[in-house]
């Protein structure tokens, strides 16, 4: 949709003279089934497979069964593409992570708890339906664990 190629476009805008992201944080509004899905695994996608070597992405949404439950939704969308055998989904509870092939690169889920998102080193942090998280202790956890990753 015109919409989410713009956002990519913007979101997506790269610094010519480090190769770095322009923008350290992208907030997103649009309304119910408007495609914000389809959007974040895109996202989620090109930094699986074109940013380097073992990318590190973590999705949440409202909480974890929600996160669960709308990774699930993006495993459905890759499987009916041509990218379906160029990774590996495991479904383990607690484990739940696509795994891509050609980099190591990695789409995982997490809770939206106290405590999620904290010790882990990540490339990016994607948060879905952040209206229903209670405070910004979800962003507060993923911002260090971005910090130590140059893009």
């Amino acid at each position: 949709m015109p919409w989410q190629a713009q956002v990519a476009n913007v979101a997506g805008e790269v610094m010519p003279d480090t190769g770095l992201p322009a923008y350290r944080e992208v907030r997103v509004t649009v309304p119910r089934q408007s495609g914000k899905t389809t959007l974040i695994l895109v996202v989620e996608v090109d930094r699986s497979l074109s940013w380097g070597p073992r990318q590190r992405t973590l999705y949440a949404a409202q909480d974890r069964n929600n996160s669960r439950s709308k990774w699930e939704e993006q495993c459905d969308l890759l499987a009916a593409t041509t990218l379906r055998k160029a990774y590996m989904v495991r479904r383990q509870t607690g484990l739940e992570r696509m795994v891509w092939k050609a980099t190591g690169s990695t789409i995982g889920i997490t809770a939206s708890e106290w405590t999620s998102g904290h010790g882990q080193t990540l490339d990016l942090g994607m948060i879905d339906e952040a209206f229903a998280q209670r405070d910004e202790r979800l962003v507060q956890a993923f911002r260090p664990a971005m910090l130590t990753r140059p893009s």
